[in-house]
């Protein structure tokens, strides 16, 4: 009997605060350049413009889980999580939560308090919340409605949900249709793509002979559609449609031709059928988590986030092309806090930055780091004070702009409020990486 190595975590960070609810390669690859090291001189300053909590209009403290953070063409941003909620205060007391609290986000203008967006849903029963931005200024939402308030059972989701959110209104919502026989995984879905007339999501669908396959799920000029694929066992999926190609997927999954295996990473590719195109990772080297694929133009980064047991977990990626990624691996940290969530974002003029919790030596201090590669090194850009509670996430709505929201609390059993930091980056002239 094959034995089957499941190494699979939730990749949903959850922070827990004192008076509140538990809140949530194979042959042809090798590793290549040095990682970021603590002496590396950095090729730009991170500067902090301005930092503050997130306020609604009517001055109430805000918190958004940091799950989503995608900017719009306009420069506003949106937050999204599963776990939000809504605090206020009368005469200048206590803070204490509100009883209007079912957010799915909020909007974080230019300038200004935050427009709040409503969950279509009872937020106890949300889940799985993902969102891309469109090119009209508005945003694709998807997410998961539980079968029961709080499940944290992985066949838990009772349907999924697709809206566009204009503002803080839904111009449209509607149920997206699945397979009849089934489960949909709460955990391990891909951030959605969209095109001008596609959009793509990708979940993990279990049925009683094909445990863990990816379905892919598309909506075309107001149409479902749907492809499973099988891979068996995935616990993490991230799709890609590079322009002018056939779509490309990240799963992590056991390799089934070994005897025993864990989370390997692989790449499978539409020729017209989803094939198994190449072992990227093998999870002997590390157990792989928090797939991210991004194409900026014909040029592809697959980035994941390695756990090597009592060596730590650090960040890693390689290049691609709309056909394929292959090596080198380059290191881009080789302290990653475990329980983090990998942010990358593209700034015009510089390229590609990856913003990472780097944890210390001594496995307890934290700074942000802002990473870059330059062919097949790694380079430090500079870094900041982690100043958030636990997980962050990191978004760039605006040149030179990068904007980091997480979770801060002024002190034990006080409500908890998303902290908004505005950072400017600048580089040297000569400084350039793809």
């Amino acid at each position: 009997m094959r034995l089957i190595r499941r190494v699979s975590r939730n990749p949903v960070s959850i922070v827990l605060f004192a008076s509140l609810l538990a809140l949530a390669g194979c042959a042809h690859t090798h590793v290549a350049g040095s990682p970021v090291m603590p002496g590396t001189t950095p090729q730009c300053t991170i500067a902090e413009v301005s930092r503050g909590k997130l306020l609604d209009p009517r001055g109430r403290q805000v918190y958004i889980q940091p799950v989503v953070a995608v900017p719009n063409r306009r420069g506003e941003l949106l937050l999204a999580g599963e776990r939000n909620y809504v605090f206020g205060r009368e005469g200048g007391g206590q803070w204490t939560r509100a009883t209007e609290d079912s957010l799915l986000g909020a909007i974080v203008p230019t300038a200004g308090p935050a427009q709040l967006v409503r969950s279509p849903i009872p937020t106890q029963f949300l889940g799985s919340v993902r969102a891309v931005a469109r090119d009209d200024g508005t945003w694709s939402v998807v997410f998961a409605e539980l079968k029961h308030a709080g499940a944290e059972r992985s066949d838990s989701v009772a349907r999924l949900w697709y809206g566009v959110l204009d503002g803080s209104r839904w111009a449209t919502l509607e149920v997206i249709p699945v397979p009849p026989h089934g489960s949909i995984r709460r955990v391990g879905a891909s951030a959605p793509v969209e095109t001008s007339d596609l959009f793509s999501w990708a979940v993990i669908l279990s049925t009683a002979e094909h445990p863990g396959d990816v379905l892919v799920l598309q909506r075309k000029q107001g149409r479902w559609s749907h492809e499973v694929v099988p891979t068996v066992f995935a616990s993490y999926a991230a799709i890609a449609y590079p322009p002018g190609s056939e779509p490309l997927l990240a799963v992590v999954q056991p390799d089934l031709e070994l005897p025993s295996d864990g989370n390997s990473l692989f790449l499978w590719t539409r020729q017209p059928s989803w094939t198994r195109a190449a072992k990227l990772v093998a999870s002997q080297e590390e157990a792989v988590h928090d797939p991210r694929v991004d194409f900026s133009g014909t040029t592809g980064t697959l980035s994941w986030l390695g756990d090597r047991g009592r060596n730590g977990q650090h960040a890693r990626t390689m290049g691609g092309t709309p056909y394929g990624f292959a090596g080198p691996i380059v290191t881009l940290d080789l302290a990653v806090a475990r329980g983090s969530r990998q942010s990358t974002v593209t700034l015009r003029d510089v390229g590609r930055v990856w913003v990472l919790d780097h944890r210390g030596q001594n496995g307890l201090s934290h700074e942000i780091r802002f990473v870059g590669r330059s062919g097949d090194q790694a380079m430090a850009l500079g870094t900041l004070t982690h100043a958030f509670l636990g997980a962050f996430v990191a978004a760039s709505p605006r040149l030179a702009e990068i904007i980091l929201a997480g979770g801060v609390q002024d002190s034990p059993g006080s409500a908890v409020a998303t902290l908004v930091i505005r950072t400017r980056v600048r580089c040297l002239a000569r400084f350039r990486w793809r």
